[in-house]
Parts: C-alpha cells; structure tokens; sequence
C-alpha cells in the first residue's frame, strides 16, 4: 500500500473533471438556449449557421425595403388621388360655364377658380416628397434624351441661327412601361402653328365712334360693344381684356392664340357692315352664317350671275361661274353638300346629328346673291395648324418602333401607338428630324432580394399642367368651357393611367413581401433546428451529469480517505 500517490484520487478526479465540464456545458446550452455557443461546439454547423444568420438579416431587409416601397406608392398616389378629385372639380366647372345661362362675369369667377386648381396641382407635382425625393415632378421617371438635326442633316436654325441645344426643341411627354429602351425617330415635316388673326382700327377712322358705326364685335363668342363716344383708346383696352378671356395674346395689333393646333382658332365677327368699316383685318373679312340649320335662298335679281366667286360650305368649295342658271347653282349646292354629308333640301342645309354648319361667302357679290336665314355677319377666322410627322427611317432602315406602330399628331405632340400597350409621347417645337433616346434609368431601384440586381424599378410617371395637357384650359368664355371638356377628358384618363400602373407596383411589392416573409420565416425554422437547444433533451442529458458529478464528489472523497488505512500499519 502506498500514500505518496493516490491513483484511486487521480482517476476519480479524472472523471469528475471530465463530467463537470459536460455538466458546464449543458448549462451553458439550458442558460443560452443555443446549441451552438463555441465554434468548438460543432465547427461545421457553425459556418453554416452564420451564413443563415447572414441571409435572414438580409431577408429581414428586403422585407423592410419592400414596405418603404409600398410607402413610396401610397404617398404619390394619395397625391394622385386628390389631383383626381380636382380635375373632376375641373371638368364639373367646364360643364357649368358651357352653359349659356351664365354671364361674362360668372366664367370669369369660374376662370378663377380654374387657375386655382392648376396652381394647386403643379404645387402637388412639386412638392410630393418621400423623405426628400420628390415624387410626381419627373425626379422618378424614365429619362430620356432628344437631338435633332434638320431635314438636310444640318443644324436646326431658328431666325437664321443655329440651335446648339437641340434637346429643347423636342422631348418625351409620356411613355408607358411597355416602351422598350430604344431610340426612336420622328420627321417633322410641318410645325405646328397657332392661330393668329389681325386686326386694327382702319385709317379712315375719325378718332371717335359715332351713332352709324356702332355696334358689336364679337371675338370667339366673346362680345365687345363698341359704342357711341368711344376713342381708339377705348377699343384696344376692351381688345386686349378680350384677349385674356380667349387664351390668347394682343401684340402688335395681333391676336395670337396661347394653344397650338387645328383647335385653336380665332374668330372676330361683325354685327353689321357699319361696324366692320371700322377695322381692317388680316386676312380680310368675309361674310359667313354658322348655324344647325340654314335657309339658303337664291336672289331672283341678280340672276344671271354677273360676277363669277366661290362660297364654301363646311370648307367644301362651291365655284359660281359667270351665266350660272338658279338650278345650275342649286346642283353645285346639293353635290358640295353631298360631300360633306349634308342634307340639302328646299334649300335647306341641315345635318341630321344636329351639328353646326358653316358657310362662307369668299366676296360680297357672292354674298349680295343669296339672302340667307340665320343672317350672314362679316367675319373672319383662321385657326391653327397640327404638326405634320411621320416615323422617321434611319440609314440602317430602322425606327425604332415596330413595323405595326401608328402614329397622330394634335397640336405640337406626336402620340405613337402599338400593340401591347406602347404609348409614347412626344413634343417637337421645329421641321426637322428627331431622334428620342428612351432609357431605363431615372426609376427608383427597390432591393426585394438579397443578391446584387434583385430589384424592382419603380416608376412614377411625370404629372404636371404640360403631361395632363391643361396648361392653356382656359373656361373664360362658352367656347372654352366645351374646347376645355375634351383636354379635362384626357388629363382624367391620364391620371387614371398613373394611378393604375402605381396600383400594379404596390400589389407586385405587397406580394413580395409576402413572399419575403415566407422565406424568411422558413430560413429561421432552418437555423433554428442547427443552433437551438433542445430544451427536453437538454434537461435529461443536464440530470444525467448533474447526476455523475455528485457520484464523482463522493467517490472522490472516499479515494481520498483511503491512504489513512496505512495508518493502522504504522501503530
């Protein structure tokens, strides 16, 4: 028996230690509910478990950048939906000052309440922010670029010098998400005019209008009384006030209408030859009748015709030669109406739609030989000219658009249509030929994955007067109310457009989260099972050590006792 070495001690000691660190080790898992605290714990599931916890972080992210982008959609079109209102607004107060109940100064109270609401909706474009993005101004809209050259391939030149920046004579007003990036191109072949109409107090007039030639000047329905007394003074300030109620300029003795295109138009009617005596027009008056119905009749003295002239009738050109019989002109009469889809009966024109019909007599003899009912005014009227384009073919027999894409133009824009829901946009302010480079940035990326180029671009479309086509909407006089309910008609559908595609986004983004969630709800699941501590099995494992560890304590203490026996051999 020996007392300098224990080795019952030892190995006791041994397995004590031995089960105190499995029994620290199974607290630590109890205490921290992880499987995993120490790399030493299980190497691999480690690395595994910290790429997990790498993805679901990033999971947690994109889920999150997902609802900021919902945030984003909500916000412009919470703004969309009150610029809605105010169209609808807008289009109500077209309606009421088309009527014909209502005076000069009742439009000119809805005029005002017009330009309010323009004012509020180029704010609401301006000042829609996201944080600090702005929203609806064009900050998030595709970009796209312009250069145009004229149509020999030189430098477009305006009043003899050369346009450097060529991107100010054209831009993309609008295209939808299903325009490709491409560059596309337009020939201009004719700009588009205004309409403009002269007109001046005549030479011979004496400085003051007395009681022979007074009466009423009415410019596009708008009525200026000129009245006994009044100087030349007079007349122009009541000109230039008209001309604000009209959309249009008075400079140097010339109207100029704000619009461009077909529908823009100035108009000025005489109420009596006394009157028109008193200006001098360009081009020079003539005598018209506009009316849904017109009682033509031929005047039985002036027959034969002496003088040969042209009268038109919806623009249809009627030409009344020299010795024309009454019937000879009532064929003319009949085939011009014919051409235009008139009815011509007893020498009534009439259409059955119900829609007005003008003539215009081109001279006064034509005039002197028909006696019509409404009354012929002196009058005269030019109107404005669309653009004239076509898609343009580069050297390489391309366009950019397809071979089924049509195209039409109003006022200074050309609109390109195709299958699939192409629709594109385009203004030009010059003859010559433009190319469109549409891109594909300018979007706001949404990160909804957790790898590089796991995105959703989302765009919001520009929303101001010039995409919504009211930036000359002008409800001043009866003509602009009905002119302006076609422009408020468009701007509506444009919106509803807008709001549409910002619908389709948030609904794409809403289920992307979702889909997120899922993801990362399983990916948890994943980790859970390779890092989490199983509690139940963890607590048997714990009592079975706690167990050992008191069993080796004991044991211990006897082994220790054990060298005392020799004692007994040295009494």
């Amino acid at each position: 028996m020996r007392i300098n070495t224990n080795v019952s001690a030892i190995i006791a000691n041994h397995h004590l230690n031995k089960t105190d660190n499995m029994l620290s080790q199974s607290m630590q898992r109890l205490s921290s509910g992880l499987r995993l605290n120490r790399a030493e714990d299980d190497s691999a599931a480690i690395a595994i478990a910290k790429r997990m916890h790498t993805q679901i972080n990033s999971i947690s992210q994109t889920g999150r950048n997902g609802n900021d982008g919902v945030s984003v959609v909500q916000t412009a079109e919470g703004a969309l939906n009150e610029v809605h209102s105010m169209l609808q607004r807008m289009r109500e107060l077209a309606v009421q000052g088309a009527n014909g109940t209502n005076s000069d100064e009742d439009r000119a109270a809805i005029q005002e309440e017009v330009e309010n609401l323009k004012e509020e909706i180029v704010r609401i474009s301006e000042q829609t922010q996201f944080g600090n993005i702005t929203l609806l101004d064009g900050s998030l809209d595709r970009r796209s670029y312009c250069t145009a050259t004229n149509l020999n391939g030189g430098k477009i030149q305006i009043a003899g010098t050369d346009v450097e920046n060529t991107s100010s004579l054209g831009r993309v007003v609008s295209s939808t998400d299903s325009v490709p990036a491409n560059t596309y191109g337009v020939k201009v072949t004719a700009k588009a005019e205004q309409a403009e109409v002269g007109i001046k107090l005549a030479d011979s007039f004496s400085g003051t209008v007395d009681n022979t030639n007074k009466g009423i000047v009415k410019i596009n329905s708008v009525e200026i009384s000129i009245e006994e007394g009044d100087t030349k003074e007079t007349i122009e300030s009541k000109i230039i006030e008209t001309a604000s109620k009209i959309g249009a300029s008075y400079i140097n003795e010339k109207f100029t209408t704000d619009e461009y295109g077909s529908a823009a138009k100035v108009k000025v009617e005489f109420s009596n030859d006394q009157v028109a005596a008193l200006f001098d027009t360009t081009p020079t008056a003539q005598y018209s009748v506009e009316s849904e119905s017109i009682e033509m009749t031929i005047s039985e003295a002036a027959l034969p015709v002496g003088t040969a002239g042209t009268i038109e009738i919806d623009g249809e050109s009627v030409s009344i030669e020299l010795s024309d019989s009454k019937n000879d002109i009532e064929n003319k009469l009949r085939a011009a109406a014919t051409a235009k889809g008139i009815n011509y009966a007893d020498g009534t024109f009439s259409k059955s739609s119900g829609e007005k019909i003008e003539i215009v007599f081109l001279n006064d003899d034509m005039k002197n030989l028909f006696s019509t009912s409404p009354s012929a005014t002196k009058s005269v009227e030019k109107k404005g000219r669309d653009v004239e384009a076509t898609l343009n073919i580069d050297s390489n027999g391309t366009k950019g658009f397809a071979s089924t894409a049509k195209w039409s133009t109003e006022r200074d824009y050309v609109t390109i249509t195709d299958n699939s829901g192409f629709n594109m946009r385009v203004k030009v302010s010059e003859v010559g030929i433009y190319s469109f480079e549409v891109t594909d940035m300018g979007t706001m990326p949404i990160q909804i994955g957790i790898a590089e180029g796991q995105i959703l671009d989302l765009r919001v479309q520009t929303v101001d007067l010039e995409t919504l086509s009211l930036t000359n909407v002008n409800c001043s006089t009866e003509e602009g109310c009905t002119n302006a309910l076609k422009d408020l008609d468009k701007a509506i559908s444009y919106i509803s457009t807008v709001r549409g595609c910002l619908g389709a986004y948030q609904n794409r983004l809403e289920s992307a989260v979702r889909s997120i969630d899922v993801a990362e709800e399983s990916a948890t699941g994943a980790l859970s099972q390779i890092e989490d501590t199983d509690m139940a099995e963890e607590m048997t494992y714990y009592t079975q050590m706690n167990v050992l560890t008191q069993a080796g304590v004991s044991v211990l203490a006897q082994a220790n006792e054990r060298p005392q026996i020799v004692l007994q051999l040295l009494q």
